[in-house]
């Protein structure tokens, strides 16, 4: 019911759901917690996503995925704090996948973010330089910002 909630924009119903949940005494799994971080993200409530983040293990003993990961990624980027995100993939005790830096790409692009759009794409091209659709997200970023130069690639 939390990841429904999530999906269709109701992330506060969600979060209460979850503290009627452990009110009950029902222990969150995984999946519980993909749902509360996903709500966080398509709510803006990055404060509250992070805390959740940090307790899944602290208090549960859930070790994240990369879609724990994933989400807190998006949950930094549509709000804007392109940085953090960029910070937290770098200091990830795992290898950081390509959807990570590619979450990351898009919503540079987004907020317009040129100097960290570039940084970005250069994490994704030591990665896998193949695939095509990033050199146009990067070509349309610097389309948009008139940096003609870099619009050939």
């Amino acid at each position: 019911m939390i990841v429904t909630y999530a999906i269709h924009g109701q992330g506060i119903v969600a979060l209460k759901l979850f503290d009627k949940m452990l009110r009950k005494g029902v222990r969150p799994d995984s999946i519980t917690f993909l749902g509360i971080l996903y709500s966080c993200s398509h709510s803006g409530m990055v404060e509250q996503g992070l805390v959740y983040f940090r307790i899944m293990y602290s208090d549960y003993g859930i070790l994240p995925g990369i879609k724990h990961y994933g989400c807190i990624v998006d949950l930094l980027a549509r709000t804007g704090k392109l940085e953090e995100a960029y910070d937290f993939i770098n200091g990830l005790s795992i290898e950081p996948t390509l959807i990570l830096w590619r979450t990351l790409l898009s919503a540079c692009v987004g907020h317009g973010n040129v100097d960290l759009d570039k940084k970005v794409f250069d994490r994704i091209i030591e990665l896998d330089d193949s695939h095509g659709g990033d050199y146009v997200i990067l070509s349309n970023m610097c389309a948009l910002n008139l940096i003609w130069d870099d619009v050939k690639l």
